[in-house]
């Protein structure tokens, strides 16, 4: 869970530039600029997984006291383009990568009448 509650808070700050035409056009090599970066709110990342408020809250808590997250004044959740380039979080990033093919290609060779 605290995967995907770092994940989705990731992808919310800058869910709202992929809306905008042009949008790639403000990376910076892969990624967003901090300063385009939008915080989310505890309980709009909550919503945003169908988790419970207190749940995400306390995931929140975790993944600030390990550094893969900050909380803004306005008490919101935000993952700067620093966090992301942290070369454990890439290694961990290519690691999954290896696994999500593998179960793909699992699952493709699987029967299909099932």
């Amino acid at each position: 869970m605290l995967a995907l509650v770092f994940i989705a808070a990731a992808q919310a700050g800058t869910q709202h530039l992929r809306h905008s035409p042009g949008y790639t056009e403000r990376l910076v090599g892969d990624l967003f600029p901090d300063e385009a970066r939008r915080p989310i709110s505890v309980s709009a990342l909550a919503r945003s997984l169908g988790f419970p408020v207190e749940t995400t809250r306390r995931h929140v808590i975790k993944l600030v006291e390990k550094g893969f997250a900050l909380r803004t004044e306005g008490g919101g959740v935000l993952v700067t383009s620093d966090i992301l380039r942290r070369e454990a979080l890439l290694r961990a990033v290519q690691s999954n990568a290896v696994n999500m093919k593998q179960l793909i290609d699992g699952l493709q060779r699987a029967p299909v009448d099932r």
